[in-house]
């Protein structure tokens, strides 16, 4: 919260566009950083998360009375939460197809049973 008050502090201007090139350079990496390591998986937890981008996207000129996911569409911004899923999955991708040497590789196994419902690809 800290570096989002900074960032609405430091600039004169009131573009959305600037702002938001500033939350996306400056503060959501900090909130996505090794996220597959630390990932919440309760809500609570996600809502604290959840709080930052909330925040700061409120603070922007004009959509302070605006729903949050219209907000984000506003800005075309995903939420924390779809982002921290999209990095696990990312990650589960190269460890399943030999992208990422790691000791996690030996304990993930894909499904020899073939009856699977979807896809063959069941951990």
């Amino acid at each position: 919260m800290n570096r989002t008050n900074l960032i609405l502090k430091s600039f004169q201007s009131r573009d959305r566009t600037l702002f938001t090139k500033a939350f996306v350079t400056y503060v959501r990496p900090l909130l996505q950083y090794c996220s597959p390591v630390w990932s919440p998986h309760f809500n609570n937890l996600i809502d604290k998360i959840e709080k930052v981008q909330r925040y700061f996207t409120k603070r922007m000129t004009g959509l302070w009375n605006v729903p949050y996911h219209n907000r984000l569409e506003i800005r075309c911004l995903h939420s924390i939460e779809h982002r921290l899923v999209i990095s696990d999955l990312v990650l589960c991708y190269k460890i399943l197809n030999g992208l990422l040497d790691t000791e996690i590789a030996s304990v993930l196994r894909v499904a020899e049973n073939s009856k699977t419902h979807g896809h063959f690809m069941k951990l």
